[in-house]
């Protein structure tokens, strides 16, 4: 069995990053915009969770507020009680549409 674990994600934070001795973590709001069956447009919305550690862990924790964009690559990561989040490896602060920039 091939096992391949990767994930991007690109979204707005929906808070302040928060630092505990267990390593940074954000919460980003994903949306996607798509029409439904009638032609009419809807929404949906993801909340998705992402730990940083090291270096990367203070460069967001310094830098990232809420409201701004980051893009994020990482690997899906179960927590202890059965939910999942995105362990960060590196990430970018989106400052406009399709721009990225890095403090």
């Amino acid at each position: 069995m091939v096992a391949f674990n990767s994930v991007v994600v690109a979204g707005v934070l929906v808070s302040d990053p928060e630092t505990s001795p267990a390593g940074t973590s954000v919460v980003l709001r994903i949306e996607r915009s798509a029409r439904d069956g009638d032609g009419g447009k809807r929404t949906e919305v993801l909340f998705v969770r992402i730990v940083l550690h090291g270096r990367t862990a203070e460069t967001v924790a310094r830098f990232a507020r809420a409201g701004g964009g980051l893009l994020v690559h990482g690997r899906l990561v179960e927590d202890g009680d059965g939910r999942m989040h995105v362990e960060a490896n590196a990430v970018q602060f989106l400052v406009g549409k399709g721009e990225a920039a890095m403090p």
